[in-house]
């Protein structure tokens, strides 16, 4: 601005005009920056002289710090009928401190080392984690060590951790969403299935500190797998590793998970295709469609998962347009595969208003249907191609995320170079093997659990029962939280 207009502003002649417009630069989207190149990192395998205790090592420099983790067959599938939680329970158990330390002392010792170690079960894996410094991290494995070789287990903790559980059942209860997510296991591989057995007040009681110690009898070293990341050598860590172990006489082999069995459906229980549980009063309906999918093995793993993320994976999914944008029935939908180690399933779920219930069942249908038997776009591959493309350095951003993706390729016994070949494969993804997975994949019937008021939702409900929308006609069978049928 030069002084004669300066002064004319001053003086109150106003600022110079300004052309209005769009700017160019604001006009037309720039081009994405070309591909960065990126190679997985590598990892080191070995064993810990005198076990069976495997090591996988992603030995990274950059920062000054050590994440562990030690991953043991087994899980709650493995947990006796009349004692359903036991897994989840003991592990909790577990976390309260050791023979020598109590839960305080414990999480005192972790605090003066700036470390976390953590106990945790899964369905078919229970894990040890441990998170430190490079300075500290074996002052932080002794502990951990410690945590698994010579559990605390007192009667005290235990009756607090049940405690603690009992209520997060009671809150799980309380809600249609909590309702859904403890039904759903049964709902996708039946009532029978160790699967679909549900935590009660009666199996969280029936268990003891006796059968915790029975648990962590079964978490031992050979047999077991540990994945190191961080500022540290493989000569390192199974030196570390065996010098712990024979320390606290920490030996033997560790117990294996059962394989998970094929879906188990009661008649009489399991007979519907459709379950309503009814919470009087609630504004929205939960909906969870459930069906059996490929294993995570299958030579069409990433033409699966593009196929469901066009369904309902992103925000730009067809089930989220759909429900959320164009019919404003939810604030969101989703829809996806998930894996054991040989078997996957198939879920797509959402919850929508009261009043729009029998409509949005339709169009979920509608979309299913949709993908199975018709085309997708180039548009819609693209995008969830390349979005998985973008986002797969991210698999290895932090240690964390490397040990995932590290310890899931292991977990599903694939290739090791799995990983590697992940970014080709997608690639060269056509619309041919996207449509070829949906026709492969999503099942040509579901099993239907809805959550909601049933005065308001029952009629609409039962219709797409009997018109067989998702699977064969049937009446709706109506349960309770606990799946328990309730007379009419």
């Amino acid at each position: 601005m030069n002084v004669v207009v300066l002064a004319a502003w001053l003086v109150g002649a106003g600022p110079p005009a300004v052309a209005t417009g769009p700017e160019p630069v604001r006009t037309v989207q720039p081009p994405p920056a070309p591909e960065r190149p990126f190679v997985v990192p590598a990892i080191q395998t070995g064993a810990v002289p005198g076990t069976k205790l495997d090591v996988v090592l992603v030995e990274d420099h950059s920062l000054p710090a050590v994440q562990l983790r030690l991953v043991f067959p087994t899980g709650s599938i493995g947990d006796p009928g009349d004692k359903t939680g036991l897994s989840g329970l003991c592990a909790r158990l577990v976390n309260e401190g050791t023979a020598r330390l109590d839960k305080v002392a414990f999480e005192g010792a972790l605090a003066d080392l700036a470390a976390s170690v953590d106990v945790g079960a899964g369905v078919e894996q229970s894990y040890l984690s441990l998170h430190s410094l490079k300075e500290t991290w074996l002052p932080t494995l002794d502990l951990a060590v410690e945590l698994v070789a010579n559990p605390g287990l007192r009667e005290d903790d235990l009756q607090r951790v049940r405690a603690r559980s009992l209520a997060q059942l009671q809150q799980q209860r309380g809600s249609a969403a909590g309702i859904a997510q403890r039904l759903q296991g049964r709902l996708t591989w039946g009532s029978t299935h160790p699967l679909g057995a549900l935590v009660t007040e009666a199996s969280l009681s029936a268990i003891g500190t006796k059968d915790c110690a029975a648990v962590m009898a079964g978490w031992r070293p050979d047999g077991a797998r540990v994945f190191v990341a961080g500022d540290v050598s493989m000569a390192e860590v199974t030196a570390a590793l065996a010098k712990r172990i024979e320390r606290f006489h920490w030996r033997g082999q560790t117990t294996k998970a059962p394989s998970v069995p094929a879906a188990l459906f009661d008649p009489l229980l399991d007979g519907a295709t459709v379950t309503l549980v009814d919470v009087p009063g609630a504004e929205q309906s939960v909906v969870v469609v459930a069906g059996l999918g490929p294993a995570r093995q299958a030579s069409d793993h990433e033409a699966t998962e593009v196929m469901t993320a066009i369904l309902g994976g992103s925000f730009s999914s067809r089930i989220n347009m759909n429900l959320r944008e164009k019919n404003g029935y939810t604030y969101g939908a989703r829809a996806g595969m998930s894996y054991l180690k040989k078997r996957g399933s198939f879920t797509t779920s959402t919850s929508v208003r009261t009043d729009v219930t029998g409509k949005a069942l339709q169009e979920i249908s509608n979309e299913l249907q949709a993908l199975r038997t018709g085309p997708v776009s180039d548009i819609e591959v693209a995008r969830e191609r390349d979005g998985s493309l973008l986002a797969f350095p991210a698999s290895f951003s932090t240690s964390s995320a490397t040990l995932d993706s590290w310890s899931s390729l292991f977990f599903y016994d694939l290739p090791k170079d799995t990983l590697k070949k992940t970014p080709a494969r997608l690639k060269a993804l056509t619309k041919a093997d996207v449509e070829r997975a949906a026709r492969g994949h999503v099942p040509k019937s579901f099993r239907l659990l809805v959550v909601g008021d049933a005065s308001r939702i029952r009629a609409e409900v039962a219709a797409h029962a009997a018109a067989g929308t998702f699977g064969k006609p049937g009446p709706v069978v109506v349960v309770d939280a606990d799946g328990q049928p309730r007379l009419p």
